[in-house]
């Protein structure tokens, strides 16, 4: 009995882990069909609506599911790197059976995508926005 519930802890963990990172890889996927909408859409004249682009809201929504999406595809794949690196080391040394608890696991994710989004909102709030072109001195 304990074996098996071991085992289904420990493939919960896992499926978790890759839905995390599928959640993060279907954001990427949203934000480069809007790119290519909105590629279409400014052909041939970016360079005349460039700073109307630039602070559209549309601009913002593009930086955030690109950032949150990369920021936490890379984090869950360190967690996911991690988990197995410490599957194998218990296993290598012999000291008994191993599993992850689900809800570490769980932790691990929502901490990723709160320290994510938080991080983006916080800078976003706090500092001039960053997509607006430096003044040239003469």
């Amino acid at each position: 009995m304990q074996r098996s519930r071991i085992k289904t802890l420990s493939l919960q963990a896992n499926s978790l882990l890759v839905i995390n990172l599928s959640t993060s890889n279907l954001l990427m996927g949203v934000y480069l069909l809007m790119l290519g909408v909105s590629y279409e859409r400014l052909r041939g004249s970016y360079c005349f609506k460039e700073v109307e682009w630039r602070s559209s809201g549309m601009c913002t929504t593009m930086g955030v599911f690109v950032v949150i999406s990369m920021e936490s595809s890379v984090l869950t794949t360190l967690i996911l790197a991690s988990v197995r690196l410490y599957a194998i080391l218990k296993v290598i040394s012999g000291r008994g059976e191993w599993y992850l608890c689900l809800l570490v696991v769980c932790a691990r994710c929502v901490s990723v995508w709160c320290v994510r989004v938080g991080r983006y909102f916080k800078s976003a709030n706090g500092q001039a926005n960053s997509h607006q072109r430096p003044k040239l001195r003469a």
